[in-house]
């Protein structure tokens, strides 16, 4: 058996005539492909970047999944790419997650046409330059969202035409195929020196293929993959959503369906990350991170004032760890106001001028070298006035007005909500009176309730896991491959 003295030794079985096992003559690393019909794994060998399909997700000796991204492989040098076995497994080094901040991309894009035999045209070099460096382009949204961490080198920024043979990689779908294509044309044009000097590549799609998919990434990696049309290269959401999945990030959920958070281009939206998603890639910070050491329960206070996210990345959110909960605690939150402005200027009504809620999973939220799916899952939206009791959380939030900082063109108007933090005890049911600064607190025989004010949010724990029978309820809530949307502008409906 042949041995490497770092990384994950993997040896595998070939689909060649005579299946033999593959050869041991280079390292890889190993990658998800999510398509959401199902899971697909690949290993890209760190020399040629070529992409080997693997059956499943490799395990240790224990049994345990190996997360992508973390693994060094042996590999065949094959010309087939798909193997049929993973025979043996032995991790030696954990890599951490990929580096999101103070980041300049160096993309390299293949716009792929066919030649004889099956002609078929593609997207032009001009416009898929366009759509990266023209106004309000990929480039400006992901200057926005990022706050600066994370930008295209527009100087370096590159779109090549490339012409391919009739090849069953297209009308199959192969993208693993169409990667290997798009890097040999991409060298025998520029050059392997000029080719190796970027950091990330994109392959854009002939006209005709098999392909039922708007976007398709490495995750994380270097490689994305988009079909030549207005939900594929043209579409902001899907371009960000791709280009941040080779950073690790997962899709936006939403009532237990994956996608299905429509206020992030991780989801179905086209605008910036959400609050747990900018929090993860490094790109804003919290005002404040609160659990039951700094939120106790029996009546302490914070307020805090948080500015919409468009505006900075510096203390733009209130994290929640809810420990209070006991062996309960499995779910963080996240509370940040949005508001259609900078790069959120395309944020859907249903989280305009809003708190949005998010939960994510603790044990992944909490672990920095975690490589799982947190699910940042959408729960609600808290709107000017307007209050919810978080039962599950023990948790009861009341927001205010918004606040304008200063004034922009017509619907773009700046502003921020501030937020004031109440613990308190809840054996009959308390009554809270906020102002503008101060929350006053008082116990009551009356339910749970709040009275708004013009700039506050106010958030309450209670003591109790349930309340008492005789206490209502106050408050009512109001790779990864994308396939194509249903809707203009929008990201892929079900994937």
């Amino acid at each position: 058996m042949s041995t490497v003295s770092t990384g994950v030794l993997l040896l595998l079985s070939v689909l060649l005539p005579a299946l033999q096992p593959c050869s041991a003559d280079g390292r890889g690393t190993l990658f998800r492909v999510n398509s959401h019909v199902e899971e697909a794994w690949s290993v890209q060998d760190t020399g040629s970047r070529l992409l080997y399909h693997l059956p499943a997700q490799p395990v240790d000796s224990s049994g345990k999944p190996i997360p992508a991204g973390s693994s060094w492989c042996l590999l065949s040098a094959a010309n087939n790419l798909t193997c049929s076995s993973v025979q043996e497994l032995t991790i030696t080094a954990i890599k951490a997650p990929v580096k999101a901040t103070n980041v300049r991309i160096r993309l390299l894009v293949a716009a792929f046409r066919i030649g004889s035999g099956c002609p078929s045209g593609g997207a032009s070099a001009t416009d898929v330059t366009n759509a990266y460096l023209g106004a309000r382009g990929h480039a400006f949204l992901m200057e926005s969202c990022s706050y600066g961490q994370m930008v295209y080198d527009k100087t370096a920024l590159k779109v090549v035409e490339v012409t391919a043979p009739c090849d069953r990689a297209f009308s199959s779908c192969d993208d693993n195929r169409i990667a290997d294509l798009g890097m040999q044309l991409l060298e025998r044009q520029l050059g392997a020196d000029v080719v190796n000097s970027y950091t990330h590549f994109s392959f854009v799609l002939p006209n005709n293929n098999g392909c039922n998919w708007a976007g398709l990434a490495l995750v994380p990696g270097q490689f994305t993959w988009y079909p030549a049309n207005a939900d594929g290269i043209f579409n902001l959401g899907t371009v960000m959503q791709e280009a941040l999945h080779n950073f690790g990030l997962y899709h936006g959920w939403r009532n237990g369906r994956e996608y299905e958070d429509l206020s992030t281009s991780m989801g179905l939206g086209s605008s910036c990350p959400s609050a747990p998603e900018l929090y993860r890639l490094g790109w804003a910070t919290p005002a404040d991170t609160l659990s039951g050491g700094s939120l106790p329960e029996g009546g302490v206070y914070r307020e805090y004032r948080l500015p919409a996210t468009h505006l900075t990345g510096r203390a733009n959110m209130l994290r929640v760890l809810p420990d209070w909960l006991g062996s309960g605690y499995n779910k963080n939150m996240y509370f940040a106001l949005r508001q259609r402005a900078g790069g959120d200027w395309q944020l859907q009504d249903e989280f305009n001028n809003k708190v949005n809620v998010h939960v994510a999973d603790s044990s992944v939220d909490n672990a920095f070298t975690s490589q799982d799916d947190p699910k940042f899952t959408i729960v609600d939206t808290i709107g000017a006035g307007e209050a919810r009791d978080f039962t599950a959380y023990r948790l009861a939030v009341r927001a205010g007005r918004l606040r304008v900082q200063h004034a922009q063109p017509a619907g773009l108007a700046a502003t921020s909500s501030s937020v004031t933090i109440t613990a308190a005890a809840a054996a009959e049911g308390f009554a809270f009176t906020a102002t503008a600064s101060s929350v006053a607190f008082a116990p009551t025989a009356e339910d749970l309730s709040f009275a708004a004010t013009a700039s506050s949010v106010a958030f309450a724990t209670t003591s109790q896991a349930e309340p008492p029978a005789a206490v209502a309820q106050p408050f009512t809530a109001a790779p990864c491959q994308e396939p194509q949307p249903t809707a203009a502008g929008s990201e892929p409906a079900s994937s």
